[in-house]
């Protein structure tokens, strides 16, 4: 064990001063095998003895790495969660922090806090808390989701309507080369026919 004479004034104040082998009340003996980098004046023993890592945390002479913590004298990796409270890693889209902690939204939870938008066919119930949905109706026209209601889309029946209505025009037309070339019409008249049908449940017929 080697004896380390320290200047006391900056051995209080955290600092190693140089080593003098003198007798002086300015100075105090330390003993140790190498005189550490970092000290701690203890007023209980009126002398100076290694600094703890909390204390060194504490006095600002060292920096706990980012995702890592202080537990005691030891340095140990956040958990994932911890790291997303400290914002180091990101949220998922679903999560929140609340009073410190993670809380997972429900899907309820997520359209009332604007984190996901409803589908359409999707609507609220505020009683329950729940995503409740009506299907989209199975009988060939064209709907839109309005007001939580599945209401036939008018502006896009009409285009839809023009737009089979054209086609039947221009494949009529094309018979009509066909038949005065003598040529076969059978898949003309099967798309047209086709055609037909969905115009024809297009305007409920």
């Amino acid at each position: 064990m080697k004896k380390f004479i320290l200047d006391k004034k900056l051995a209080e104040q955290n600092k190693v001063s140089c080593y003098l082998v003198l007798e002086d009340t300015e100075f105090i003996v330390f003993e140790g095998e190498n005189i550490p980098h970092f000290v701690t004046w203890d007023e209980k023993l009126q002398n100076v003895r290694e600094a703890k890592l909390s204390e060194l945390v504490e006095r600002g002479e060292y920096t706990v790495p980012e995702g890592f913590k202080l537990v005691g004298e030891e340095i140990v990796e956040m958990t994932p969660e911890e790291k997303k409270i400290n914002g180091i890693i990101p949220l998922e889209d679903n999560e929140i922090i609340e009073n410190g902690a993670i809380k997972v939204l429900s899907d309820y939870e997520m359209v009332v806090t604007e984190k996901r938008e409803l589908l359409p066919g999707e609507y609220l119930n505020h009683e329950t808390k729940e995503i409740l949905s009506k299907e989209y109706p199975n009988d060939g026209k064209i709907y839109k989701w309005e007001n939580e209601e599945w209401i036939i889309d008018i502006e896009k029946i009409k285009a839809l309507k023009q737009e089979l209505q054209n086609k039947i025009i221009e494949l009529e037309n094309k018979k009509l080369i066909y038949t005065n070339k003598g040529w076969d019409s059978t898949d003309i008249d099967t798309e047209i026919s086709e055609l037909e049908k969905q115009l024809n449940t297009l305007i409920g017929e």
